[in-house]
């Protein structure tokens, strides 16, 4: 049996130990970043886009650009090229509001982490993201296997009338 790490919002990984890593996502995302070729593995939970411009803010990784920038910063230091990572991406759940459509919390988060990857040229390999409800997951660190259960019912499922 493997240790537990719970991965709270803020919570940012990098390792190489096998470790089961636990989440709950809603309108946040968890993003795990793996070195298939190290077994070497950054996983982070943030909640918010991007970083406060505010200069005297304290910098968080509940941020998605600043887990990013560490996170890529971290492999580009030992000289492991970018292209080489393996990046999985879940949550950005969106909470209907009224019954217009508007730009939620969950999207914003999304399409954050997307720009993020485009300017590197980066793909990910899987990902589930958006809808209105959160997902649990489970993460071995080592290989990057991730276990996904989709919380509540999806809109999708639901017929009309």
């Amino acid at each position: 049996m493997l240790p537990v790490l719970h991965l709270k919002p803020g919570v940012f990984y990098h390792g190489t130990e096998p470790l089961d890593i636990l989440a709950t996502v809603g309108t946040g995302l968890v993003v795990l970043i793996l070195h298939p070729n190290s077994n070497q593995s950054v996983i982070f939970h943030s909640d918010l886009p991007s970083t406060c411009q505010d200069e005297y803010a304290e910098p968080s990784f509940r941020y998605l650009d600043r887990a990013f920038d560490c996170a890529f910063e971290i492999y580009l230091q030992q000289g492991i090229d970018l292209q080489e990572l393996a990046i999985k991406i879940f949550g950005g759940a969106s909470t209907p509001r009224g019954s217009q459509a508007v730009q939620t919390a969950g999207l914003d988060n999304v399409m954050r982490a997307q720009q993020i990857l485009r300017s590197f040229s980066l793909t990910p390999v899987a990902y589930d993201v958006g809808g209105t409800w959160g997902r649990e997951l489970k993460i071995t660190s080592d290989t990057g296997v991730v276990l996904l259960r989709r919380l509540g019912r999806r809109d999708e499922d639901v017929a009309p009338g």
